[in-house]
């Protein structure tokens, strides 16, 4: 029913979106309030939220603002509000990031926003290394979100974050991408991912596991 009810959504919006780190240019490009979109079909619950919502499009991100700069405190909000008990939107979430110098002006963020981020929250993180399907597949099946920095092809012409979420029966990836309700209502290729990713291997990137540290899931 929370899929259905989000592919309602997905077919009245009509958007007109660019690729890459800036991805929103003014109000006139924001899009209606989606409401509370939660994604139920991987082994864990996530709250959706979109950088391009417009209670959130306009807000600041340093000097930025989070329609066009915002993927890594939208993508980190899912992350942290899926995991804990507290609910963080990508407003208050770009605040902290900002704050706790994660912010790259024109740029988006560090890429230490995510182990920082894990860390602030009281979740576990870990860079991957083995980047093979096997692997993405186990790391979704074991109840952990994976932070994937996605380089030029279906998800951006330059940089942008999105948040792995799970993995079907037929072993294709789920995603929240905070940039567009339409690509996270798609099934994707593990290896189509992969393949994607950004070259960019600071502070372990470009893929990362979180989980709850509380659920000692560590494989």
């Amino acid at each position: 029913e929370q899929k259905s009810l989000a592919e309602d959504y997905a077919q009245n919006l009509s958007l007109f979106l660019s690729d890459g780190m800036f991805q929103y240019t003014d109000g006139s490009h924001s899009i209606p309030s989606l409401g509370d979109i939660r994604f139920t079909d991987g082994a864990t619950e996530v709250i959706y939220f979109n950088q391009l919502d417009e209670r959130y499009a306009g807000e600041p991100y340093g000097t930025d603002h989070i329609g066009g700069y915002g993927c890594g405190p939208t993508a980190m909000a899912m992350a942290v509000s899926s995991l804990t008990d507290e609910i963080v939107d990508p407003a208050a979430m770009a605040q902290w990031a900002y704050e706790h110098h994660y912010w790259a002006s024109k740029s988006g963020s560090y890429l230490s926003i995510v182990q920082g981020t894990a860390e602030a929250y009281g979740l576990q993180s870990e860079s991957m290394t083995d980047y093979t399907p096997e692997a993405l597949r186990s790391a979704l099946l074991s109840s952990k979100l994976v932070v994937a920095l996605m380089g030029p092809g279906h998800f951006t012409q330059n940089g942008h974050f999105i948040l792995l979420r799970g993995i079907t029966l037929s072993g294709e990836v789920l995603v929240a991408d905070p940039n567009s309700t339409e690509r996270s209502l798609t099934v994707w290729d593990p290896q189509l991912i992969l393949d994607e990713l950004s070259s960019n291997t600071a502070s372990g990137g470009p893929l990362w596991a979180v989980w709850d540290g509380a659920s000692d899931t560590t494989s």
